[in-house]
């Protein structure tokens, strides 16, 4: 499509002349360390806010706490600073009036777009590498991991779950002028998957098991990975997301 490489050349200069782009990955790489790094300490804080008398028992720290504290790590800091970082980007753009400018050299709105996503998921991609290189490396220096299995596939997911989460992004951009909707139709979409897992018939194909199976997956339930409707769905609504803000886009004034 014409213009998408002049588009996401100007987001990807745009993001590290910003210094943004660095602050994500420092701030990443410090999420993918708080995993084992909670892990060790949070028994001990535990002991130490006991009150005389009382008697706290707790398991040895392993690495299952570790992926556990680092998914909660991914799946609210990380991806709330991002939602939050790319919540005005589109907007942004309609407001200064830097995309018009470039759409009168006959680039498209739909080219801009692309770049938009494209950039998302290449950041995305990123910063979660250097967080799960970081906790990758710390949870086999601290814990033994033998035992654990389908960790790549665990993470995998969460990744696949902060991808779908920033597509609906995107896209809600491109459907309001308000920077604030787009969030709004984020969590509104969190909310109707928080829904959908009160009935067991569909919430086997619910896309929010990408971001809470990863723990049961790395204990040996295997139930997840048979879920291949999970994925699927996943793809579908990314897919129906991307077209669905190309014709929004494209019928913007």
């Amino acid at each position: 499509m014409r213009g998408f490489k002049v588009f996401f050349k100007k987001e990807w200069l745009e993001q590290w002349r910003t210094k943004r782009t660095l602050i994500v990955l420092i701030v990443f790489f410090i999420l993918g360390l708080m995993g084992p790094l909670m892990a060790l300490i949070t028994p001990e804080i535990l002991k130490s806010v006991a009150t005389e008398g009382m008697v706290i028992t707790l398991p040895e720290p392993s690495a299952s706490d570790s992926y556990a504290q680092f998914f909660n790590n991914m799946g609210q800091m990380g991806l709330i600073l991002f939602l939050l970082m790319f919540s005005t980007s589109l907007t942004k753009e309609y407001e200064q009036g830097t995309l018009l400018n470039l759409l009168t050299k006959g680039l498209t709105k739909q080219a801009a777009l692309l770049a938009k996503y494209a950039i998302v998921f290449v950041l995305w991609s990123i910063a979660y590498l250097v967080a799960v290189t970081g906790h990758l490396f710390y949870t086999a220096y601290y814990f033994e991991t033998a035992a654990l299995v389908h960790v790549g596939l665990s993470l995998l997911m969460m990744w696949l779950f902060g991808v779908l989460l920033l597509t609906l992004l995107v896209t809600f951009g491109a459907c309001f002028k308000q920077a604030y909707a787009s969030l709004i139709g984020v969590g509104l979409f969190f909310g109707l998957l928080l829904v959908v897992g009160l009935f067991p018939v569909i919430d086997k194909y619910n896309p929010l098991h990408l971001a809470t199976a990863g723990v049961d997956l790395i204990l040996g339930n295997s139930i997840a990975i048979k879920r291949i409707g999970i994925f699927v769905v996943t793809l579908l609504v990314m897919s129906a997301s991307v077209v669905s803000g190309l014709q929004m886009i494209k019928r913007r004034s």
